[in-house]
């Protein structure tokens, strides 16, 4: 069963992080923002970290992501370059070398299926797929969207976890695929904080829930988080089939 994890404010954190299954930290937030890194450091649950610089494709360096790891434990996304396969590799190397391997989630960036096969051989037991794998910014959503279901399709021998989701109507192709492990999404609280529901939602470009990481004067609001949590069970259902 895939577990859902969840990114929003700090002062959300207490309302939003029961809706999840784990802990998914930003680095990033962590080093700017002792409220947030303190509630993770206080959840007894397991957590995935996420190195990048919040709203780009430029990972935090290794140094930093270290010492994060040192306050936290659990699994951490290696380094990784959009469509740079060797570079990536290399990043998941070096990760390696400083935190344990078996802690390390490999980010699969190919462009064909041979580069798949080599991240096969030399990632761990669990890796990470992005929404854009090998798609450039400008390319149409939906193909977008059949890439990365042809790489998760390929990697049935492996743990996914899948890195970020924009578009609901994909997760209808991972039911039954007990491969896929986990995700992560900030879209049902973007769309909460937007007043809108995830059911019925259309795509919208460019969205980013990174815009709102750093909201934290956005206020508690009974009727946003009703929405939220509606958001919440709605994508549920297209996970499990319930809530």
């Amino acid at each position: 069963m895939q577990k859902l994890g969840l990114d929003c404010p700090t002062n959300w954190l207490e309302f939003i992080q029961p809706m999840a299954d784990y802990d998914y930290v930003l680095v990033e937030k962590c080093l700017k923002d002792r409220k947030y890194l303190d509630f993770f450091k206080r959840s007894p649950r397991e957590k995935i970290l996420n190195n990048r610089l919040m709203g780009t494709d430029t990972s935090r360096v290794l140094s930093d992501v270290l010492e994060v790891w040192k306050e936290l434990g659990g699994q951490v996304i290696a380094p990784d370059w959009g469509n740079d396969h060797g570079k990536t590799l290399e990043g998941y190397k070096e990760c390696c070398r400083l935190i344990p391997r078996e802690n390390v989630i490999g980010v699969v960036q190919t462009t064909n299926c041979w580069e798949v096969e080599e991240c096969i051989q030399s990632y761990g037991g669990k890796v990470a797929v992005g929404f854009d794998v090998g798609s450039e910014h400008e390319d149409e959503e939906i193909n977008k969207v059949y890439r990365r279901i042809k790489v998760v399709l390929q990697l049935r021998f492996k743990k996914v976890h899948l890195l970020g989701m924009t578009n609901p109507g994909e997760l209808f192709f991972y039911k039954g695929l007990d491969h896929i492990d986990s995700i992560n999404t900030g879209l049902p609280i973007l769309l909460g904080f937007s007043d809108m529901s995830l059911l019925g939602y259309k795509r919208i470009k460019d969205v980013s829930s990174y815009n709102y990481m750093n909201m934290d004067y956005f206020p508690y609001d009974k009727d946003v988080y009703n929405l939220i949590e509606g958001n919440v069970s709605s994508l549920r259902q297209l996970l499990w089939g319930k809530e």
